[in-house]
């Protein structure tokens, strides 16, 4: 009797140590499955799709046009978008990104503004720094032509006009960027970053957001850089330093499942130990 109790525990024991190998390839092969980089798809000229959350203005993660993923700068959790200067014949202008958002997404005929926050930020080569080569400026026209100006100590003017609301809900407006220098020499080529956020009002250049402020987020400019250089540039913000590690929870069925069984092996091998002595 002891004989064959021991084989059926053992036998009980090879079932459960293929139940543990199991579960540790479906939980190894799911890990890798979501640990695996997904190449990430965002165009040069992406405009900001905007949207409502709880009454507050914020910029989507996907790109409606394009249904691409927006770019995350890792280093403050912004979305961030691209642009390049250079449109309209002005090696210093661009209109890009524009704003969109799909109908009935805002009060028709209310109106949209933007808020410049934060600093002008350069790529150095190596880092992102608040410092530029000479005394490099980004200035933003809204459409009433009101500017605002970024420099590398703060932000002079910070709001103005994008759009009115079209009378779906919905808008699509671009307005102008600039780069400049304040010395003798024009801007110097490289990256340029700003930070922008968006409110909506009921009344131009009103001061009661109908529509609260959205989180910042991120413009990057090409000045004059190749593209192997600015994707640099943009890399040091979207990619990981160290490759993450994803922790994928097994499901409650599965622990309670795991659970039962390592009672009833607790259970024998008790009982094992007592009939073989």
């Amino acid at each position: 009797m002891p004989r064959v109790l021991s084989v059926r525990v053992k036998y009980f024991g090879m079932g459960m140590n293929f139940f543990f190998i199991k579960l540790i390839n479906i939980s190894l092969l799911t890990t890798a499955f979501f640990s695996v980089s997904v190449p990430f798809s965002y165009a040069q000229h992406a405009d900001i799709w905007l949207t409502l959350v709880d009454n507050q203005v914020s910029a989507s993660g996907i790109n409606s046009e394009t249904n691409n993923q927006v770019a995350v700068d890792l280093t403050t959790g912004k979305f961030l978008f691209l642009s390049a200067f250079g449109t309209f014949s002005d090696p210093n202008k661009t209109d890009q990104p524009g704003f969109q958002s799909l109908t009935n997404t805002f009060n028709a005929n209310e109106f949209l503004y933007y808020r410049a926050v934060g600093s002008l930020w350069f790529w150095n080569g190596q880092a992102w720094v608040n410092e530029v080569v000479d005394q490099e400026r980004i200035k933003i026209r809204d459409v009433v032509y009101s500017t605002s100006t970024v420099t590398p100590t703060g932000v002079i003017n910070s709001e103005g006009a994008i759009a009115q609301i079209n009378g779906n809900g919905s808008l699509h407006q671009h307005i102008d960027f600039f780069i400049e220098n304040l010395g003798s020499a024009g801007p110097a080529a490289g990256a340029y970053m700003i930070d922008m956020e968006f409110f909506g009002t009921n009344t131009p250049g009103g001061s009661f957001e109908t529509h609260s402020t959205s989180d910042p987020v991120r413009i990057a400019f090409n000045y004059q850089m190749s593209e192997a250089a600015f994707d640099q540039a943009i890399n040091s913000l979207i990619s990981s330093l160290e490759p993450a590690t994803v922790s994928v929870p097994i499901p409650h069925s599965a622990l309670a499942l795991l659970a039962s069984l390592l009672f009833i092996f607790a259970s024998y091998e008790k009982t094992r130990k007592t009939v073989v002595r």
